[in-house]
């Protein structure tokens, strides 16, 4: 999370996901295509095997491709904050009940999902933080790249520091998405947290 006390970003778009290298996404590819490809590196098509291990059972009549299921913030002091977001009700919530956040401490989030009928490749987490209708932080999180599995995949963000003193506190506004390399969307939400001297 930016500091508030520096120079804030003007702008209303959540934050992009160019990281500035220029790296370029080749075309999508269904699961057929991929194995096909490089038949004569072994080593490869034992990756490919071992990451699409357990295909089948990740089949689903559930379109989506990534669900969801919880998303938590967690931090010394306090019990964990935790949404189930296996519903748009669970989603919603988060937005009606602003996280308070006690300045100067360490957090994490963390977020429970599950990968069904297809691969997703460079999923990641991407916010954008505002204060007053002014951008003062974006953030881009690579989560990684899964095959479909029935077993639901724990991830937990790296640990920050919200900021302090008097200019920090007071209301946020944050604007999230998981979307994977080819640009799709699979959850997108907004959410709200507080900064104070003390968890209330």
């Amino acid at each position: 999370m930016a500091d508030p006390e520096q120079d804030p970003v003007v702008g209303d778009d959540v934050a992009e996901d160019d990281d500035g290298t220029g790296y370029k996404v080749g075309e999508k590819k269904d699961l057929d295509e991929l194995m096909n490809l490089d038949q004569d590196d072994d080593a490869l098509q034992r990756w490919k095997a071992q990451l699409l291990e357990g295909v089948a059972e990740g089949a689903t009549d559930d379109p989506r491709v990534v669900v969801i299921s919880e998303f938590a913030f967690m931090s010394e002091g306090r019990d964990p904050i935790v949404f189930d977001f296996s519903t748009e009700e669970g989603v919603e919530a988060m937005k009606s009940s602003p996280i308070i956040i006690k300045e100067g401490c360490d957090y994490n989030l963390r977020v429970k999902f599950r990968v069904q009928n297809d691969t997703v490749l460079g999923l990641k987490f991407i916010t954008t933080v505002k204060r007053k209708g002014v951008k003062v932080d974006n953030q881009i999180h690579m989560i990684g790249s899964y095959a479909p599995k029935p077993e639901v995949i724990e991830f937990e963000f790296p640990t920050e520091t919200a900021p302090s003193g008097m200019l920090a506190r007071g209301k946020y506004k944050a604007y999230s998405k998981f979307m994977d390399d080819d640009k799709q969307v699979h959850l997108e939400w907004e959410w709200a947290f507080q900064i104070k001297k003390k968890w209330e």
